[in-house]
């Protein structure tokens, strides 16, 4: 479990990489990303179990580790992303808590 000041974030594991950063494993469900593969925007949403009034970062990078787009979001929140400027390939979006790696998933952008 992750407690925060406003309840509990459900998860399954805690790991730690070999550069020492943590990644907490979210539960299938977790998180919504559509369309995918997407054109010209991206919602994401991302579920916890409580009234989670936190920030969380959204990031997208592209397959070199570049950070193409980035926005801060509130968890059980609908965001649009907007990925009109990126051009047709494959991404890696991230979500993060301050240093913590909370989930990431493939992202195609088709244009």
């Amino acid at each position: 479990m992750l407690y925060t000041p406003h309840g509990i974030l459900r998860i399954l594991r805690l790991t730690k990489t070999e550069d020492e950063t943590t990644h907490i494993v979210l539960p299938d469900g977790m998180l919504n990303l559509y369309p995918n593969p997407a054109t010209n925007l991206v919602n994401v949403l991302l579920k916890t179990t409580v009234d989670d009034i936190q920030n969380y970062q959204v990031e997208i990078k592209n397959l070199l580790g570049q950070i193409v787009v980035s926005k801060t979001i509130v968890a059980n929140q609908v965001v649009e992303l907007t990925t009109e400027e990126l051009t047709s390939a494959l991404y890696i979006l991230s979500i993060k808590q301050g240093d913590t790696l909370i989930k990431e998933t493939k992202l195609a952008i088709l244009k």
